[in-house]
């Protein structure tokens, strides 16, 4: 197996990036026009509405250019985490830039009311700040895509909020399996994910001081301060994640839910 070390000039990947916006911006677009077909939403929250439906399809094949990014990376020891790229790499930054972006702004022409849709906003600017310069810079790509890996809970994240959409009972053994994969990868990809990026992050600087050089402020800095907020961010809400679980299998006070939120 050969390492790809694939990369583009800027005006390449600047036409990558918008290239790929407008895709995303397409189909996005179609989506919330046939949104009122697909469910007796609220007007105000459509625009999320839509954003899952396209999710249904982008994330799963988010995940899988991460995980195949990590995996071909970390072959290649130090010099895959740091300076290092794939054609898989380059696919992730790529499709996370640009789907982010246009959500970012399609929320705000479309008035999205989503309740935690100012956190998300957050979220996406500096996401997308990060995986921005690291599309650019081509470097730290494994680290990039090892923080993307969390990715694969979003995929259980988002069937709930279809789910919740279309008003069906959580009552359901489908609904009920989504909730326990839901639990089980936000741990292992946030919760137990993240320490784990940060302690090889922390050990590749105090074992190879030499390569830290090549290192910019901004990455030295944003790249660690971002996967921690994450991680404090993903263990507060992991806790309504088990919450749930809990009351759907029995075992939290209260009653069993019936119905959707």
């Amino acid at each position: 197996m050969e390492l790809d070390n694939f990369s583009k000039d800027g005006s390449d990947m600047v036409s990558d990036v918008i290239n790929t916006t407008v895709f995303m911006s397409i189909a996005y677009g179609i989506i919330w026009k046939i949104c009122p077909m697909l469910s007796k939403v609220k007007e105000e929250f459509r625009a999320s509405f839509a954003d899952n439906i396209l999710n249904f399809f982008y994330v799963p094949l988010l995940c899988y250019f991460a995980v195949a990014s990590v995996t071909n990376l970390w072959a290649w020891g130090l010099h895959g985490r740091w300076l290092a790229t794939c054609y898989e790499s380059y696919l992730f930054l790529l499709l996370y830039v640009s789907k982010n972006t246009m959500r970012t702004f399609s929320s705000l022409m479309l008035g999205d009311k989503k309740e935690t849709i100012v956190l998300i906003h957050i979220h996406h600017v500096i996401s997308v700040a990060c995986y921005g310069f690291a599309l650019y810079s081509s470097r730290f790509h494994f680290y990039a895509c090892l923080d993307g890996v969390c990715e694969v809970s979003v995929i259980f994240l988002n069937n709930k909020q279809i789910w919740r959409n279309m008003g069906w009972s959580k009552q359901n053994k489908l609904y009920i399996l989504n909730a326990h994969c839901l639990a089980i990868t936000w741990m292992l990809t946030r919760v137990t994910l993240f320490p784990v990026w940060m302690y090889l992050w922390c050990k590749d600087h105090y074992m190879y001081p030499e390569i830290v050089e090549r290192e910019s402020y901004f990455e030295a800095i944003v790249y660690p301060t971002t996967t921690f907020v994450l991680w404090l961010m993903s263990i507060s809400w992991f806790i309504p994640i088990v919450s749930e679980l809990g009351r759907l299998i029995g075992l939290s006070p209260g009653k069993k839910e019936n119905k959707s939120a």
